[in-house]
């Protein structure tokens, strides 16, 4: 699991606490005296739970395109792409439409997303997203996600 996602529980946790009066400082102590422990390697693997969608944080920019690589995704899962909103945006593109994918095309009928903070809940199979912004896509800004 990504360190955002870590940050994530982290953050939800600071929140949560938060609702309830306590300040950050409070909440810092209390989280550095639980007694359980974030892994301090991002690479390590983060528990899930059977049932419980995972969210990705996605630095949506040049260079994405290996993202993916060696995480397992499943239907239900949420990919949140944070990115400038007035340099890019987030295409969807079915999963059928695979050549459009692969040639950058954003069609009339595709999903534009720009708000620049766009979660996007995975479905099942192969789940394509580019840059429609001009020569972006091109550049490397694409991703494919599987699904398992």
């Amino acid at each position: 699991m990504t360190v955002s996602i870590k940050l994530f529980i982290v953050f939800s946790i600071f929140l949560a606490l938060s609702f309830f009066g306590i300040d950050e400082a409070m909440a810092g102590r209390l989280l550095l005296n639980a007694p359980f422990q974030l892994p301090s390697n991002p690479n390590l693997p983060f528990p899930s739970f059977p049932g419980f969608p995972v969210v990705y944080y996605v630095a949506w920019d040049f260079n994405i395109k290996d993202w993916p690589s060696g995480k397992t995704f499943h239907a239900g899962d949420i990919i949140v792409f944070n990115y400038n909103r007035n340099l890019h945006n987030v295409v969807t593109i079915n999963e059928t439409k695979y050549e459009e994918y692969l040639n950058c095309v954003v069609s009339d009928k595709a999903k534009v997303l720009s708000t620049g903070n766009d979660a996007i809940i995975l479905q099942n199979g192969v789940n394509y997203f580019i840059c429609g912004t001009m020569g972006h896509c091109t550049a490397g800004m694409q991703i494919a996600i599987v699904t398992t």
